[in-house]
């Protein structure tokens, strides 16, 4: 059954942005290196998750541990956010043991208190940037 969206495919459209270039990326999974995905954003970021970042509350979103995402039965339940997700699609596309995902992610924070000193808020390399700026509309 497909999906059914609350926007138009249009709306969908503009909200999704490339700044540079992918060819840095794809070159990496082309040639089998591991790949450092970063995200950074408010409550939609954070609940995209996290893998290895023991403390962080992204790590209730990895799929193993219980969370309560809002929305759907049971209320309490494993849930695997769409950045794990991504991450094991990643994997499962281009395998690599050191593949790495980084959530920088703050619910309730909007992102422009991190812009003064974005780079303390991200890994030193990172492949792709997912930033989230929306959420606390």
């Amino acid at each position: 059954m497909p999906h059914t969206f609350r926007l138009h495919r249009e709306a969908r459209e503009r909200g999704v942005a490339v700044a540079g270039s992918v060819s840095t990326l794809s070159a990496r999974l082309s040639a089998r290196a591991p790949v450092s995905i970063a995200v950074l954003g408010s409550s939609v970021a954070e609940q995209g998750g996290c893998n290895r970042q023991a403390g962080k509350e992204c790590q209730r979103f990895d799929g193993v541990e219980y969370a309560k995402p809002g929305w759907g039965r049971p209320p309490k339940r494993p849930f695997k956010g769409w950045a794990v997700r991504l991450l094991d699609w990643l994997n499962e596309s281009w395998p690599h043991e050191q593949h790495t995902l980084y959530n920088g992610a703050q619910s309730a924070t909007p992102l422009h208190t991190a812009l003064p000193c974005l780079f303390s808020f991200l890994p030193p390399q990172s492949d792709l940037v997912i930033i989230e700026p929306m959420s606390m509309g």
